[in-house]
């Protein structure tokens, strides 16, 4: 048991410092991806009113989905 415990220790520690790279690259790449849909989205609560009066909700809805199927590409 001595003997065996630090080889798997050393072994889980390599291990996670190779997850925790892809781990925050995964992060990094999800904020990255979120950032347009949430500007998009509050972008377009402060001009709803503009959207109904030019009625362009067909225009929101085909940005919405073409910044969602963006994100979905990044999972």
């Amino acid at each position: 048991m001595l003997i065996i415990v630090p080889f798997v220790l050393v072994y889980l520690i390599y291990i996670f410092k190779f997850t925790i790279k892809s781990y925050r690259e995964m992060h990094r790449l999800q904020s990255v991806m979120k950032s347009p849909i949430l500007t998009h989205l509050s972008e377009s609560y402060a001009g709803n009113s503009t959207i109904r009066a030019f009625n362009s909700r067909e225009q929101f809805h085909e940005r919405n989905y073409k910044d969602i199927n963006e994100l979905l590409l990044c999972y």
